[in-house]
């Protein structure tokens, strides 16, 4: 082992830049990998206040269209709670439905205060009973709207805890007034507040709202300004629930519209497939393909680097067979030298991708709502450490590495004593 070290102290000595690059490279390698996935984590992995993001689809808006031209400009967009209850409702994995605003998801801009004089814009949702049974919340003061409250449109409020202190200077506020939009309003209830990056979760005030008081008369009830967002049973494939959503709307074209049919373009999308590419392709895929591409064709070249350099040693193989060292162990020297160099990288590149998200974060996680609301936001570091991707990205760019070493040496090993010495 005290051998194996001072060879590869030598090797840096004798080569740092040749070292310096493959280990750069490599770090470098794994800093794009991890940065692409801890970006897409982000957006998919289950994580308060969005729990239950891998069993969430989300409705699409609907479009009207005369019957059999679909192909033509819609007559109109949006649907109703009766539409999205027959459409949607009767699906065999459902577990609830939560009902929106359109226009509310990714929040409103409602004006808050102690009083009509001292007011400021605050970003605000309209939620049904359900919804905070999809989302799930850190209540410090109250508890999640009841049923009551949601059929009663009541004015009561659910603020969070940083609103609460900068009006109040406290979080003790239930029952206290506030102006909403030039109307009075209690607050019942405060939660801990939630990055903007949660976009469909985020918002510092949440009112409740009886969905059916935003469906219009025309087009048979159909219309409306309403989405659902769809919770489904644990385990239950998302597939046979779109095959289902296909069937029901079929048949509700068929037998309640009479002169329209109702289309919807991705049926019900997944919160990947909503954040990426607007569910037309498979976001998995997509970042799978990408992280490979940043994988291999950058790791070629640092094979191809080792492989050139080791066309320059065939001598020392020569010096090393003279001295009595069997091929194993000729191979085996470089092999751990290789192995050596990945793994250094590997480690500073992983330290590497931790620092960028830190610093930069706001700009490589932020949206727009990051930037209206202009909120500072922190993840826990185990929430973007995925052990098994560190683990492929290593092995793969050692594999690469390795194979250029094995191959020319086993070779340079099989030759006379005099070809290596003399470098043939």
């Amino acid at each position: 082992m005290k051998r194996f070290f001072q060879q590869t102290l030598k090797l840096w000595r004798d080569n740092p830049l040749y070292s310096g690059i493959v280990v750069l490279a490599t770090a470098l390698i794994i800093t794009f990998c991890m940065v692409l996935y801890m970006v897409y984590s982000l957006r998919t992995k289950d994580v308060a206040p969005e729990v239950f993001r891998s069993r969430t689809l989300f409705t699409d808006i609907g479009s009207f269209y005369q019957k059999g031209e679909s192909e033509q400009y819609p007559f109109a967009s949006g649907m109703s709670t009766s539409a999205i209850k027959q459409v949607y409702g009767e699906v065999e994995g459902l577990e609830r439905i939560s009902y929106v605003i359109d226009s509310d998801q990714e929040v409103a801009e409602w004006m808050i205060g102690t009083d009509v004089v001292n007011t400021r814009a605050c970003k605000g949702r309209r939620v049904d009973g359900n919804y905070f049974q999809v989302f799930q919340y850190e209540f410090l003061q109250g508890a999640p709207f009841s049923q009551e409250q949601t059929e009663a449109g009541s004015n009561d409020l659910i603020i969070t805890d940083r609103l609460a202190r900068e009006l109040y200077g406290t979080i003790d506020v239930i029952g206290k007034v506030l102006m909403l939009n030039g109307a009075e309003h209690k607050v019942s209830g405060v939660i801990k507040e939630v990055s903007s990056l949660f976009t469909d979760a985020y918002a510092e005030v949440f009112r409740p709202f009886r969905p059916d008081g935003f469906d219009f008369p025309e087009y048979d009830g159909a219309l409306g300004e309403v989405r659902g967002i769809l919770l489904l049973k644990p385990n239950y494939p998302i597939g046979k629930v779109k095959e289902q959503i296909a069937h029901n709307l079929e048949v509700y074209n068929s037998t309640v519209l009479s002169n329209h049919d109702l289309y919807l373009k991705t049926k019900a999308h997944t919160v990947a497939e909503k954040y990426f590419f607007g569910g037309k392709v498979n976001p998995s895929m997509v970042f799978g393909i990408l992280i490979l591409l940043i994988l291999v064709v950058p790791t070629i070249n640092i094979a191809g680097m080792v492989s050139s350099n080791l066309s320059k040693r065939i001598p020392e193989i020569g010096i090393r067979k003279v001295y009595g060292a069997t091929r194993s162990s000729i191979i085996g020297g470089f092999f751990r030298e290789s192995l050596v160099l990945t793994l250094l990288g590997g480690i500073i590149g992983l330290l590497l991708s931790y620092g960028v998200i830190g610093l930069f974060r706001n700009e490589f996680l932020g949206n727009q709502l990051t930037l209206d609301t202009a909120t500072e936001f922190a993840l826990p570091i185990n929430f973007f450490v995925d052990i098994r991707l560190l683990v492929v990205v290593i092995v793969l760019c050692l594999l690469l590495n390795t194979l250029s070493v094995i191959l020319p040496a086993y070779l340079a090993t099989r030759k006379e004593i005099i070809q290596t010495l003399k470098g043939a």
